[in-house]
């Protein structure tokens, strides 16, 4: 009887309180702009050509400033749908805002397990990236790696290649995760089975 009852709290916990129909709306008024918004911004870029000789200190600080601050607004899209969505549907009760956040994910966690699976997927990716570089050196392939990329923007822009990557590795893996994971996933998951949901 306490496992039925266990089992019945554990599957509400994971319920969300909005529809597939507001689920498939958040999508659509958040990823199909986003998209064209990256897009338009990608075509805009590729006819400048990047510079050969290092940015002065103020030039680099204020494309840093703006690269941080224009990622972070876009990235920050991906929370307004989750949000208003979530919010909206525990309005009525008083700790509304909270709710909508566990709703999303945001619970309690075991930071120190947390922790070791930082530092052992940490390792892991350091691990493919020194197989990756020595696959590109060993079979003579014309690639650069992301490191080897940074590292000839650094020289140039030092301060707006440090900007790009902090919100390449706060900013945009937390905006996103709320979307996809906290939102659309368990959105998906309420009207098919979770193998769809994944495809999806």
């Amino acid at each position: 009887m306490q496992n039925s009852e266990d089992a019945l709290v554990e599957h509400k916990s994971d319920a969300v309180p909005w529809t597939i129909q507001q689920t498939f709306l958040g999508f659509i008024l958040t990823f199909i702009p986003w998209v064209v918004f990256v897009t338009a911004l990608s075509q805009l870029g590729q006819g400048k050509a990047t510079p050969k000789t290092p940015l002065s200190f103020q030039a680099d600080l204020g494309n840093a400033i703006f690269v941080f601050i224009f990622s972070c607004i876009i990235e920050g899209a991906f929370l307004i749908a989750p949000l208003y969505i979530a919010n909206r549907a525990y309005h009525s009760i008083t700790p509304h805002f909270r709710l909508a956040l566990q709703a999303l994910g945001f619970r309690k966690f075991n930071v120190r397990r947390a922790a070791v699976m930082i530092v052992l997927l940490l390792f892991a990716i350091l691990a493919v990236d020194n197989l990756y570089q020595y696959v590109i050196t060993v079979l003579h392939l014309n690639l650069q790696t992301n490191d080897q990329v940074l590292l000839q923007r650094s020289k140039i822009a030092p301060i707006t290649t440090y900007a790009t990557l902090l919100a390449a590795v706060f900013v945009a893996p937390f905006c996103e995760e709320v979307f996809f994971r906290g939102f659309l996933f368990p959105g998906l998951r309420q009207s098919m089975p979770v193998g769809w949901a994944i495809v999806l």
